[in-house]
């Protein structure tokens, strides 16, 4: 099944989906880069590491087995703006303090911060740089940690950047209480709350308050109707209590705020997936093909959707172009396409590819099971072929009597 993001990871893609908002509505146009680089890190309890990108392992529902209808697929993080603005430094040059980040360099990741802070006019833009610099620093040391973001608070109390940055230095660190402290006071002082309620649901939701979580989520909305962050984490919300019919109305809200935004398109899409919506699933990922023809994950969710249809000759079309626009280097679409061909009674394709989708990735435990349906499945049809040769042989042919012919 889909698997939930690690609970930090996940934290930060939200953090990013509401910066790059920040984009849509022009209030800070340099962010884009800046998040392009850093939503690349993944914020564990023992620092950070870079996340490189990967196929999702998608494996197609099989048809004769009603338990396995859902979509099984990796955890798929979508870039979500990945053109820079004219105005904007290049991703390139962000780069090289998230590697010192990563490999802990703290003096060198701050000092890259500050410089690229300086050369920035645009004020939020800057905050938010500082807003890092403080989280580096309370990485290397808690107590100057404090030190800064009290220091930063003090300077710019109205501003919600401090109050963020300081909350996720201790939610990072598993301290979530102490982060919701820190955002209540925000949410008092700051005069944009929106980023500091999609932080407060984290938060909430990380020590077991769901109540408080969605509620925290939707006083988030209210805010700020144009902020689509919460709408998402309403969603979610919705979707973890089996909420199917409440967490759509979200993420329709949501894309109508958004204008159709591609990685809220694309959530909603995969949200579908687990509800009996057939229909819809197929149209919203045909969408999202449509807008990236070369994106293989999307063409292996409309494979997926089709054959929960019951297209199965469509599905195995998207399985086989997903195939070319891999070059057959995908573990989760050689499965796919071997796994199709041994519910239609194709095994020997079916054992080409799911070995070799047991060879790309050996411990994708979906291929292996599937290869040993097909090789079973595979060595019965040859025994059937033996008995049915085996009566088909005669010992001797009878003698053929011809009536003599007259003279």
């Amino acid at each position: 099944m889909f698997k939930a993001a690690e609970p930090f990871t996940g934290l930060l893609i939200t953090l990013i989906i509401a910066i790059v908002l920040f984009v849509f509505r022009k209030e800070v146009p340099k962010i884009v880069d800046w998040v392009v680089s850093f939503k690349r890190i993944a914020k564990t309890k023992d620092g950070y590491s870079l996340e490189g990108s990967r196929a999702p392992e998608v494996a197609p529902p099989v048809l004769s087995e009603q338990k396995e209808q859902a979509i099984v697929v990796a955890e798929i993080v979508t870039e979500t703006l990945t053109q820079p603005l004219s105005d904007s430094p290049s991703p390139e040059s962000k780069e090289r303090w998230v590697d010192a980040l990563i490999a802990k360099r703290y003096d060198d990741a701050i000092v890259l911060l500050e410089r690229e802070s300086e050369a920035s006019h645009d004020v939020d833009y800057r905050l938010t740089l500082k807003g890092a610099i403080g989280n580096v620093k309370f990485e290397e040391s808690a107590a100057a940690g404090v030190e800064y973001f009290a220091s930063f608070i003090l300077q710019y109390p109205k501003k919600h950047q401090p109050y963020l940055w300081y909350a996720l230095s201790f939610l990072w660190k598993d301290l979530p209480s102490r982060a919701e402290g820190i955002l209540r006071v925000g949410l008092q002082s700051a005069e944009r709350k929106a980023l500091l309620y999609d932080t407060l649901s984290d938060c909430l939701l990380q020590l077991g308050r769901t109540s408080d979580a969605l509620q925290a989520a939707v006083d988030g909305v209210t805010a700020d109707p144009t902020f689509v962050a919460n709408y998402l984490n309403a969603a979610r919300i919705h979707t973890a209590n089996a909420e199917k019919d409440a967490a759509r109305r979200w993420y329709l809200r949501a894309l109508d705020v958004s204008n159709g935004a591609e990685f809220i398109l694309d959530e909603y899409a995969r949200f579908l997936t687990g509800t009996e919506r057939k229909a819809e699933t197929i149209l919203r990922f045909r969408e999202l093909a449509s807008r990236n023809s070369s994106n293989s994950a999307y063409i292996g969710y409309l494979g997926n959707a089709y054959l929960a249809a019951g297209l199965n000759s469509l599905a195995l079309a998207c399985y086989l172009h997903a195939h070319e626009l891999t070059s057959g280097q995908a573990a989760w679409v050689e499965a796919n396409i071997g796994n199709i061909f041994k519910n239609q009674g194709f095994y020997a394709e079916a054992v080409k590819y799911l070995k070799a989708a047991v060879s790309l990735n050996p411990d994708f435990q979906y291929a292996h099971e599937r290869l040993a349906q097909a090789q079973k499945l595979d060595a019965e049809e040859h025994e059937k072929l033996a008995v049915i040769l085996k009566d088909a042989r005669v010992e001797e042919l009878p003698k053929l009597e011809l009536p003599e012919r007259p003279t």
